[in-house]
């Protein structure tokens, strides 16, 4: 993380604030018995405020039996929680100026942002209510203010890397780190934390885009929030298969949702929506007829499982594996070794059908005892998403899954492409590493954080056709790969290469 600009970033005179009455109510509802006649004043001094809570709470989101007309009566009908969520998220959108012309996506933000909202909400009341469904509502309203953030501070410097990105906010995070070494959850998290908002909304900011690395005492509530960020992608994406498999595995794995369960809340999630934008006043774009969506995203998934059985048996395996829990490291949300076993056996199988290339790559981190004999505790962690974070910035464009096999041990597996391309990568990730692991925020480290790593690569191709008979093999010549750049001194690349035959 680059500190220097994290400090530039957070000191910004343009960084979106909290109306005085959104932090009176944060104060106030710390204290569990605060009295519900001050909240209830507090709120109804501003009556712009109180008139958007109370039009919210008669809406069918709520569904209540009687008219409420004060907030005093939507407290003791709703309780304290889903009326200091409104309020808070209320005042989040009208503290928010808009331009359209400062090259910012709006319309796609605030679309993001209140379907994600909206579907962790629905999610958190079908599958664990006593999560605070409205706290969870208010964290996907909140997950990207990050963004915001960077655009208030960076401007133009931004709206490059959200240009880079494609628009498209699944690649958005590895291209704020490839361009700026910092993203925007971590940004988030800290204005969070400024605006002394409870953990219960600070962990989902966070973690959002990774839901299996946060803790585990806030798993479930994250995992709310990530489901909402794929439920968003059901309804936005011009083809919703993909987004509607992942909702099926996830749902299933993290909640014990069936495929009707998850239809039934994305049947919900559109219309709730369409009516929160006009209470919000935001612009959030069409809202497609989500029976339409669904049927459509049903015909897309038979047609990929009988035109190409192959492809879609292996993508659903890999989705599996981010999934179970048992398969995922539960800091980094990559694969861990169990995952990246399964998954390198998938591919192998699959490439070697299609006849392209398949590599390995082993990345296993240099003098690590001796960093955590010097370093605070935590540090492995800290080494393990830099490396991670940036395995991902070198090979996520070429799509290479990144996993991490042990406490200093990682991998990529990465398909389609040539050896000489796949070193190329790898040479950059370890020039990388070395040269911007002292701008980890490690604090309490003697003298600067260096971190380095010994690399090694194995590619199976028409080359090694004879030789990689069975993905172990490739995975083991891969290994000696990485062993032979430690015996070499460390810091280096090797790359396992056939040898050539006598004339």
């Amino acid at each position: 993380m680059d500190t220097r600009l994290l400090e530039s970033i957070l000191n910004c005179s343009r960084l979106p604030s909290l109306p005085a009455v959104a932090l009176r109510v944060i104060e106030l509802t710390r204290d569990r018995d605060v009295a519900m006649s001050e909240l209830a004043s507090t709120i109804e001094s501003d009556q712009g405020l109180s008139a958007k809570i109370l039009k919210t709470v008669n809406s069918s989101f709520y569904g209540l039996r009687q008219p409420c007309s004060n907030i005093k009566k939507a407290l003791v009908l709703l309780g304290l929680g889903p009326v200091k969520s409104l309020a808070l998220g209320f005042s989040l959108v009208s503290s928010i100026e808009m331009d359209e012309k400062d090259g910012f996506p709006y319309t796609a933000y605030w679309r993001r942002a209140l379907y994600t909202a909206a579907a962790s909400r629905l999610v958190a009341v079908k599958c664990c209510p006593a999560d605070d469904p409205d706290a969870l509502f208010l964290a996907g309203l909140l997950q990207d203010i990050g963004m915001l953030a960077m655009h208030r501070a960076l401007g133009d410097e931004y709206v490059a890397v959200l240009n880079e990105s494609g628009q498209d906010h699944r690649h958005l995070a590895r291209h704020e780190l490839n361009a700026l070494d910092i993203q925007h959850p971590d940004i988030g998290a800290l204005l969070a934390q400024r605006w002394k908002l409870p953990d219960e909304l600070q962990i989902p900011v966070k973690y959002h885009e990774r839901p299996t690395a946060a803790p585990p005492r806030f798993q479930r509530q994250v995992r709310c929030v990530g489901l909402g960020n794929m439920l968003h992608d059901v309804v936005s994406d011009a083809d919703p298969a993909p987004a509607l498999r992942r909702v099926y595995a996830k749902g299933g794995e993290w909640f014990g949702l069936n495929k009707s369960g998850v239809d039934e809340i994305v049947k919900k999630l559109t219309e709730s929506v369409r009516e929160l934008s006009g209470i919000f006043r935001l612009d959030t774009g069409q809202h497609p007829d989500p029976v339409g969506i669904l049927q459509d995203a049903g015909r897309r998934l038979d047609e990929l499982s009988r035109t190409d059985p192959i492809a879609s048996c292996v993508s659903r395996h890999i989705d599996a594996c981010v999934v179970q829990g048992g398969e995922t490291d539960p800091l980094t949300g990559v694969l861990n070794r169990n995952g990246f076993e399964s998954a390198a056996r998938s591919a192998f199988h699959l490439t070697r059908s299609k006849g392209s290339p398949l590599g390995l790559v082993i990345v296993a981190i240099d003098r690590f005892k001796e960093h955590m004999k010097l370093g605070p505790e935590g540090l492995d962690g800290e080494i393990a998403l830099g490396v991670t974070s940036s395995l991902d910035r070198r090979f996520g464009p070429s799509k290479g899954v990144v996993c991490r096999l042990g406490t200093d041990l990682f991998a990529v597996i990465v398909d389609g492409l040539e050896r000489g391309n796949v070193t190329e990568l790898a040479e950059g990730f370890r020039s990388e590493l070395e040269r911007y692991s002292s701008q980890w925020l490690v604090p309490d480290y003697p003298g600067e954080l260096r971190v380095t790593a010994s690399v090694g690569i194995a590619v199976a191709d028409e080359s090694t056709a004879g030789l990689f008979s069975t993905p172990d093999l490739l995975i083991a010549s891969a290994m000696r790969a990485a062993l032979a750049s430690r015996q070499a001194g460390g810091n280096t690349v090797r790359a396992f290469a056939p040898a050539k035959r006598a004339a």
